[in-house]
């Protein structure tokens, strides 16, 4: 006879038949504007077994004390579930699309993405919290990963409240280069014809040695639900080296919105910016740069107009370090009140230091101010 024994090593200590999940209770107080308010936090995070790649994290905060206190936290509900193929999440999170749809739309709600070998499929359900008026919006897509430099996808985003209607869009991005990335998307409403009811953007960043480069197009029409609705921006860099181990920077950005619309609650602008300036690594980690910033706005918030132009010249002195950053600057030039033909000197000042105080916190102060006398009196300095 033939007799198998299999032995199962167990670790010393009581046997917990339970996988458990690292978790926190936290109970708190808020007041001081007539009231007080107890609020009950529940989170926690960590894998869902023994073994493997799955991880959850959740977190349950009532009620909702932001109008209590200054230190008061508002309601919040979540949990997302992770693995290596998979991505659940129900509550208030950042739910995207694409950039012409939904970007980062905090809302609440519930979604998902999965992956299937070199597709990826995926959808979600939300509605906006902060945002007046609300949106409501259910989106689906999916995306095709040819290679590692290039991808196709498809969106279709579905809005009920605010601007309603749906949207469809196309997108690719590709890497012709190893230092060349375009990405490009085309949207329409599914709802109307015509050039109002579309959108695109246009996107080509890459390096040549030690050249960097990067130019973009984004334009949507006035009757597009989407993003960038009744915008035209492009905007333009380039950076190289020149002599004496410094570096030639140049920015320009042009931006419209709504110009064409005349109703009162509307926000006009047509902005136009131009830089150019040198950057140089000096010792002890020391960067100091000086730019020339040329600035044209025109246009109106609500019933009032504006339209000034402002040419300065900044120098900048900056320490970067893992640890703790600085960074400080002058400038000076002139404001252009084009509206009453007058112009100002202006001249401010500022810094800012950032302190990394652990891998999951940074903590960052910022001072900005003017010298007596500059700018327009009756704009913000």
């Amino acid at each position: 006879s033939t007799t198998f024994q299999t032995v199962i090593a167990l670790a010393p200590g009581a046997y917990d038949p339970y996988h458990r999940v690292p978790s926190r209770l936290r109970i708190g107080y808020a007041g001081g504007r007539g009231g007080t308010e107890m609020q009950v936090e529940y989170s926690g995070q960590g894998r869902l077994t023994d073994v493997g790649t799955s991880h959850v994290d959740f977190l349950l905060r009532a009620p909702n004390v932001r109008d209590e206190s200054v230190l008061g936290l508002r309601d919040e509900y979540r949990v997302e579930f992770v693995g290596e193929s998979y991505r659940w999440e129900v509550g208030d999170a950042s739910y995207d699309l694409s950039a012409m749809t939904v970007r980062q739309r905090y809302g609440r709600g519930a979604g998902g993405r999965l992956e299937l070998g070199r597709w990826m499929l995926g959808g979600w359900r939300s509605r906006s919290i902060w945002v007046e008026p609300h949106f409501d919006d259910t989106a689906v897509y999916a995306r095709y990963r040819h290679s590692e430099r290039a991808e196709i996808g498809v969106n279709y985003l579905s809005r009920r409240l605010g601007l309603q209607g749906d949207v469809a869009s196309l997108t690719a991005r590709t890497r012709p280069l190893p230092s060349l990335a375009v990405d490009l998307e085309y949207a329409r409403n599914l709802e109307g014809d015509g050039g109002s009811h579309r959108a695109y953007v246009a996107r080509l960043k890459g390096t040549s040695g030690e050249i960097r480069y990067f130019v973009e197009r984004v334009r949507g029409g006035k009757d597009f639900i989407g993003s960038h609705r009744h915008e035209v921006q492009t905007v333009a860099s380039l950076s190289l080296p020149i002599f004496l181990d410094m570096r030639l920077n140049g920015i320009f950005r042009e931006y419209e919105e709504g110009l064409d619309e005349l109703a009162d609650y509307i926000s006009q602008c047509h902005e136009h910016v131009s830089s150019v300036g040198l950057k140089r690594d000096f010792p002890l980690g020391l960067r100091a740069a000086a730019d020339w910033r040329e600035v044209e706005r025109r246009g109106q918030t609500g019933c009032t107009p504006y339209e000034y132009a402002t040419r300065t010249i900044r120098l900048s002195l900056e320490r970067p370090h893992a640890r703790v950053s600085a960074w400080g600057f002058l400038e000076t030039g002139v404001l252009d009140n084009r509206l009453e033909g007058t112009e100002y000197g202006a001249t401010r000042y500022g810094f800012r230091v950032s302190c990394r105080v652990s891998a999951r916190c940074r903590a960052s102060g910022h001072f900005q101010s003017a010298l007596p006398g500059s700018g327009d009196p009756t704009m913000r300095n």
